[in-house]
C-alpha cells in the first residue's frame, strides 16, 4: 500500500499530477489490481494521510478564531474533505483515518451548535478577481490559488448561528470571485 501513496494525487479531479507529469499517473495504475477493481473504480479514490499530532490544537475554537489559526486549521483538514463526499464521488482507499479528522468539524460543521466563538475574515487579497479569474482557475495551479485565497472566507458561506463573522461587509469582497468555486459545487454563494 505505501508504495501506491505516491499515485494519490491521480485520482484529484482537476488531474494536478496528470498536468505536471502526464506519465506518472500510469506508473500507479498496477495499484488498482491490488484493490481488485478496474482502473475506472480506483480513480477517483484515494488514501488519507495521516493529520499532525496536534490537530486537536490546531484546530480548537480559539486558535481558529484568528485569521492565521483558521488557515492553518483549514489547510489540514482540506486533506480529508473526501471523508465527508458521498462514497460515489470520492472513495477514500483507507476510512479509518477519516476520525483522525475529527477536530475538523470545528470549520466544516459537525459540531457546530458547540461553537461558540466568531471569526473575523480577512480582506481578501487585492488580485483577487485576477485569481480565480477563467484563465487561472483553467489550471491545476491557478484553481489551487484561487481555492485558497477564497479559503479565508469559508466562515462566509455558514449559517451565523454556525460560524459567527465579526466583519460581514468583507464577505461581500469575495462572492463574485469566488462565486465561480462554489458555483460548482452547490454549496454557499450562488
Amino acid at each position: 500500500r505505501e508504495a501506491c501513496n505516491g499515485g494519490v494525487c491521480c485520482s484529484e479531479p482537476i488531474e494536478a499530477c496528470r498536468a505536471l507529469d502526464p506519465n506518472v499517473c500510469d506508473e500507479y495504475l498496477p495499484c488498482a489490481n491490488m484493490y481488485g477493481e478496474d482502473i475506472e473504480q480506483f480513480e477517483g479514490s484515494l488514501f488519507i494521510p495521516a493529520p499532525p499530532d496536534n490537530l486537536a490544537k490546531l484546530c480548537s475554537a480559539d486558535t481558529i478564531a484568528s485569521v492565521e489559526g483558521f488557515k492553518a486549521c483549514n489547510d489540514v483538514c482540506k486533506l480529508s474533505l473526501c471523508c465527508s463526499e458521498p462514497i460515489e464521488a470520492c472513495r477514500v482507499l483507507n476510512p479509518e483515518m477519516c476520525a483522525r479528522y475529527d477536530p475538523c468539524a470545528a470549520l466544516y460543521g459537525d459540531t457546530l451548535e458547540e461553537f461558540e466563538e466568531s471569526i473575523e475574515v480577512p480582506r481578501p487579497p487585492p488580485d483577487l478577481n485576477e485569481t480565480c479569474g477563467e484563465d487561472s482557475i483553467s489550471t491545476a495551479d491557478g484553481f489551487q490559488e484561487c481555492e485558497n485565497a477564497c479559503g479565508m472566507s469559508e466562515c462566509c458561506r455558514r449559517d451565523a448561528s454556525v460560524c459567527r463573522v465579526l466583519n460581514p461587509e468583507v464577505c461581500e469582497e469575495y462572492r463574485e470571485p469566488c462565486g465561480v468555486l462554489y458555483r460548482r459545487d452547490g454549496d454557499g454563494w450562488e
